[in-house]
């Protein structure tokens, strides 16, 4: 059970390159969060299959403060792509590995989320420790439209109860449900999506206790401090 936990929501997010850029050489970006936040980017690549048929090694690789957070072999058509990130600087890169002078990645669209602790929670506890997901779950969270999350070594669970000392906090909890959370904890940082369905509440008095679960595509124990 963790015993320091808060609980993020999505706010402003700030540009850092707009147009598509040819990364002919590494780029990178480092910004200063206050709080846990998101790297949110777009790229494309062109590479050839080789003449014997197989993807050639030949990698897009983002990094994060030298962490390796994603890499994509061969060719990819234009893709959006986000990070989760921990409090303080963080570091951005991206960069190739393999690519010869007939292939060619392409970047557009990197900017940043910041994220701001949610007030209206008096109390987060009972939080377990995240859970690796096994197979492939049926989230109803994009807007009404069913959306599948491909689950197993790289997604987890983190649940965890939440109080609120007033009926009109919860409402405003749940009326920005569908926003982006990252929660923190002495388990380290996830970030990721709470289902509606994931949320069961009861209220004994004043208090409103809401049991939640947060689905992340982060491995288990580990976070946003690796794939």
């Amino acid at each position: 059970m963790s015993i320091l936990k808060t609980l993020h929501r999505r706010a402003g997010s700030y540009h850092l390159l707009w147009d598509a850029t040819e990364l002919k050489s590494t780029i990178t970006y480092t910004i200063n969060f206050s709080w846990p936040g998101t790297y949110n980017f777009s790229f494309m690549s062109q590479v050839p299959i080789g003449s014997d048929g197989i993807l050639p090694d030949k990698y897009f690789i983002v990094r994060v403060n030298g962490i390796e957070k994603f890499r994509a072999r061969g060719a990819y058509a234009w893709e959006a792509r986000e990070i989760f990130v921990g409090a303080g600087p963080q570091t951005i890169e991206f960069t190739t590995s393999g690519y010869g002078s007939s292939d060619v990645a392409y970047l557009r669209d990197v900017y940043y989320h910041a994220y701001g602790p949610i007030p209206t929670i008096a109390m987060i506890e009972q939080t377990k420790m995240p859970k690796s997901l096994n197979g492939l779950k049926n989230y109803n969270v994009m807007h009404g439209y069913p959306r599948y999350q491909s689950t197993g070594n790289k997604g987890c669970e983190v649940e965890f109860t939440a109080l609120f000392n007033d009926i009109s906090h919860w409402r405003e909890f749940m009326g920005e449900i569908y926003r982006p959370h990252i929660i923190t904890g002495d388990y380290g940082t996830y970030g990721g999506i709470i289902p509606p369905n994931e949320v069961d509440a009861i209220r004994k008095g004043t208090l409103v206790i809401a049991k939640c679960k947060l689905i992340s595509m982060s491995q288990a124990g580990i976070g946003v401090d690796g794939m």
